[in-house]
């Protein structure tokens, strides 16, 4: 159906949507790394791994978008960009706060791209046909780029959950609410 976002056109976009950590003032002191933290139930108001919580699980907001093949990507990406840029990350423990900056530097890179091809790249459905094709030997180097990138957004995403971790908060805690 032209105009409509395929199955695996959703995918490879979802990258783009649905990685950026709205990072909405965390508090409290670091928890000892292996150390677990109370169940979700238990956590009091304000604690770092309750703000952290509540962090991934408002993280999905951007991919709330109603999006369509021919809405523009750099427009897109620069939404989620502005959106991260937004949080305040000051309150956070320093090594969450470490691995969610770097998280936004791989978005700001991935956005420095589209703009610079934006002729190739110009709409997400032409940007989804690329990115569909992550994962496999690239054959161009606007290819080769493109696919770095997508790896470099997705590695310190993968990154962040893992710093979520040591503070006691699991990726069943927060996907089970999206």
């Amino acid at each position: 159906m032209r105009g409509k976002l395929q199955c695996h056109q959703v995918r490879a976009i979802v990258l783009l949507a649905v990685i950026p950590i709205f990072l909405c003032g965390c508090s409290g002191d670091e928890t000892a790394a292996g150390e677990k933290s109370p169940s979700q139930a238990e956590r009091p108001h304000g604690s770092t791994a309750q703000a952290i919580l509540d962090v991934l699980r408002r993280d999905a907001e951007p991919s709330k978008r109603v999006l369509t093949d021919s809405d523009s990507t750099v427009d897109n990406t620069r939404y989620t960009v502005n959106f991260m840029q937004r949080i305040y990350l000051e309150q956070c423990p320093r090594k969450f706060r470490a691995a969610y900056e770097k998280h936004l530097r791989a978005w700001q890179a991935l956005l420095r791209f589209q703009m610079d091809h934006s002729s190739q790249v110009a709409t997400l459905g032409e940007w989804s046909k690329t990115a569909a094709l992550w994962g496999t030997t690239p054959r161009t180097d606007f290819e080769r780029e493109a696919f770095s990138l997508l790896s470099d957004v997705d590695s310190t995403y993968v990154n962040c959950m893992r710093v979520a971790q040591e503070f006691g908060v699991f990726p069943q805690e927060y996907r089970d609410n999206r």
